[in-house]
């Protein structure tokens, strides 16, 4: 008896297990021009070749909406839908309790193109335009309509064409539409088809940050450059996640063998289209909006059972091998904590170091779900190495992917800084060299565009200072032999190939025994600025290290006045703000005409012009010592020289202040034609004291010893 009721058990389990299964499974992909079609029928194969016994129909749709209506009137089995579909059927009011989730696949891009002819570089000039935003029922539709209103378009500010994919295209060549929403992977045939008669057009900051706090399946990302023929730059943009989702009704076994066939069969699914590249099991619930349906989790749990198992082996062998090399495991830990405690730079390099990696896993943990270009840990580190080379393709939404990100900046800076320093000063070698060993009093000019060749033609013009050595420090490639063929004026000029903001650099360049350092707008960087700061900042530094009375008067060129005292206060003596002069001098003009020529010839140093000197201290006429400035004016004046005639227009006065934190500091205060009662807007003149430096005009440095 105790046998029958064993052999009864086996028999049971026996049809249990290998009960029929399921021959025929239905998948609802999309329009047949579509990604979801091409990988449907490339999943199809993979199926029906592994399983003989299954026959695989794969249906054409109109999209999400409907492959979700499909799996609800028991008409489909599996379904590819984007997830914010698939979120709204999970939580809005129309909830589809049969829906799960076996696997989330790629990001859907969703790309939005205008025609060329008309302009469109932007959401807002949609106004009024016919826009093709997809098939009712359609998941493009949702997606439109929620940028669109993320952007202020509604309804009634455009005309909605509820056109196919394979009708977007007649619709543009038929004037029908001026622009079309195509949610679909990158390098869908239809938008390569009309690339070169279409501008993408991205999607502000300002959009994205909106659509992810009122959406949250969508995600940012971007169209790489060179994604489709004539598209050259990356165009930002928003996603949603592809899912391949199922019939909580489909056998858990038959979703696991479907789970198996996408992830072991990626080669296959790449064939029928190059997105399915995208596919990997890290990002498997990537996005994820449905609840896991049993036959992905028992794949899912054996998977990770799998890395477990091999991550303990890993492990293992790692901690065999320390023990093995015991003794040189000893050593390298005693090297670096010897390093640690008496190499200042080694400890430097190790916080820069773990500034970079904490700053990269941060982003990805606090991005991954919400910003495409960390959606792995890869891709995060690979995102942050962009970032210091070039920025961020998409800046981070989360407050702590920001916080990370400013770790990566002060550690990547400090990456770069001592690559770049090390690299540079293996050129500065080349250029010490060629340079007087003992260079001090010179001229430094950081960073070189057209305005520095025009710095060293006047500052070499022989009625400037034609002897004055300068030294040009740049990272830009420059054609030094083609400067000096095409003038005159670069005779001791020496060329430093080097970063401006990096110490070493500035130190082997001399740059804190400078006469003056003019600092040019670097022309390469989009916000100049703060590499200007910088660069004060590590002059500033440089002196104080080094314990360097002199201190080069440091003249910096800001592209935004705003940033001037912030400059001031970074080290810089004068700001030159180009925008700020040049507006001023065409309002000047236009009051009173001809003005812009006062300012060009004094502003330049040619034969027979006039140009603007300052007499310094230890040349003013002792005659002119407790004299006001019109007795000074008058003394001037009787002792006019016709050749080099000589008008004084102000004074220079180093005055006793103090700044911010309390120090008292020297500062210089230049007060042009000084009133009566000695009021001034820039300080206070009575009478001229030892320490004044004059301010002429004249037509060349005046020689005043016949000042009696």
């Amino acid at each position: 008896m105790k046998y029958r009721l064993v052999f009864l058990l086996i028999l049971i389990l026996s049809f249990s297990l290998f009960s029929v299964e399921q021959t025929t499974l239905t998948i609802a992909a999309g329009n047949k021009d579509g990604v979801y079609f091409k990988l449907g029928k490339a999943l199809e194969t993979i199926l029906e070749d592994e399983n003989s016994n299954l026959d695989v129909i794969v249906l054409q749709t109109s999209g999400s909406n409907e492959n979700a209506e499909l799996i609800n009137n028991k008409q489909a089995d599996l379904a590819f839908m984007q997830n914010d579909i698939a979120y709204n059927f999970s939580n809005g009011e129309q909830q589809i309790e049969t829906l799960r989730g076996l696997a989330s696949l790629y990001t859907e891009v969703i790309q939005i193109v205008g025609k060329k002819d008309l302009f469109i570089q932007e959401i807002s000039d949609l106004q009024d335009e016919p826009i093709a935003v997809g098939e009712i029922n359609s998941g493009t539709l949702r997606n439109a309509i929620d940028i669109l209103r993320a952007s202020n378009l509604k309804g009634k500010d455009f005309t909605q064409k509820n056109l196919a994919f394979s009708e977007i295209k007649n619709g543009f060549l038929q004037n029908e539409i001026s622009a079309a929403f195509i949610t679909a992977g990158l390098k869908f045939s239809l938008l390569e088809d009309l690339s070169e008669s279409v501008n993408f057009i991205p999607l502000s900051k300002e959009t994205l940050l909106t659509l992810r706090d009122k959406y949250p399946y969508f995600v940012a990302t971007t169209i790489p450059a060179n994604t489709y023929s004539g598209q050259t730059k990356p165009v930002s943009a928003a996603g949603v996640k592809a899912l391949l989702v199922a019939s909580s009704q489909l056998s858990p076994l038959l979703a696991e063998k479907v789970c198996y066939a996408v992830y072991s069969n990626r080669s296959i699914l790449k064939n029928a289209h190059p997105i399915a590249a995208k596919i990997s099991l890290s990002t498997s619930q990537r996005g994820m909006t449905l609840k896991l349906h049993k036959g992905a989790l028992n794949y899912y749990h054996k998977k990770a059972i799998h890395f477990t198992i091999f991550a303990i082996f890993i492990l293992i062998v790692i901690a065999l091998l320390l023990l093995y090399y015991k003794k040189n495991v000893s050593k390298i830990c005693k090297y670096i904590m010897n390093q640690m405690r008496q190499n200042i730079q080694f400890r430097i390099g190790f916080v820069i170091v773990m500034l970079f990696v904490l700053g990269s896993i941060g982003s990805y943990y606090f991005e991954h779900s919400v910003n495409d270009q960390f959606d792995t840990i890869y891709k995060s580190f690979w995102a942050s190495i962009v970032y210091l080379l070039s920025g961020f393709e998409i800046e981070p939404f989360t407050t702590g992917g920001r916080f990370s990100a400013l770790l990566l900046l002060l550690g990547g800076m400090g990456i770069l800084g001592t690559v770049i320093g090390n690299i540079a000063a293996i050129f500065m070698k080349e250029g010490v060299e060629k340079m007087p060993k003992n260079l001090k009093r010179h001229i430094a000019i950081c960073n070189w565009n057209k305005r520095g060749q025009k710095v060293i033609e006047e500052l070499h013009h022989r009625t400037a200072e034609p002897d004055t050595s300068i030294l040009v420090l740049t990272d830009a490639d420059v054609n030094e032999k083609e400067l000096r063929e095409n003038s005159d004026r670069y005779a001791n000029v020496y060329f430093i190939k080097g970063k401006p903001t990096a110490y070493k650099t500035l130190k082997d360049a001399r740059v804190h025994l400078a006469k003056s350092v003019i600092i040019l707008s670097d022309p390469d960087d989009i916000e100049p600025d703060p590499k200007t700061i910088l660069t004060c900042l590590a002059i500033r530094q440089l002196r104080k290290d080094l314990n360097e009375e002199h201190s080069p008067h440091i003249i910096a060129e800001l592209m935004d006045r705003t940033n001037r005292q912030i400059t001031l206060d970074a080290g810089a003596n004068e700001i030159v703000s180009a925008g700020f002069y040049r507006t001023g001098i065409m309002l000047q003009s236009a009051r009173y005409h001809n003005l812009s020529d006062i300012f060009h010839e004094l502003l330049i140093y040619e034969d027979n012009t006039s140009s603007i000197f300052i007499i310094e201290s230890d040349k003013l006429p002792k005659v002119l010592e407790g004299k006001t400035f019109q007795q000074a004016a008058e003394i001037f004046n009787e002792n006019r020289n016709e050749e080099n005639p000589v008008i004084l227009i102000g004074v220079r006065r180093i005055c006793n202040e103090k700044n911010e934190y309390g120090t008292e500091i020297k500062k210089a205060h230049v007060i042009l034609n000084p009133r009566l009662d000695a009021k001034s807007h820039n300080g206070n003149f009575d009478k001229f004291q030892e320490g004044d430096a004059l301010v002429v005009i004249a037509q060349a440095y005046p020689d005043l010893s016949n000042i009696k």
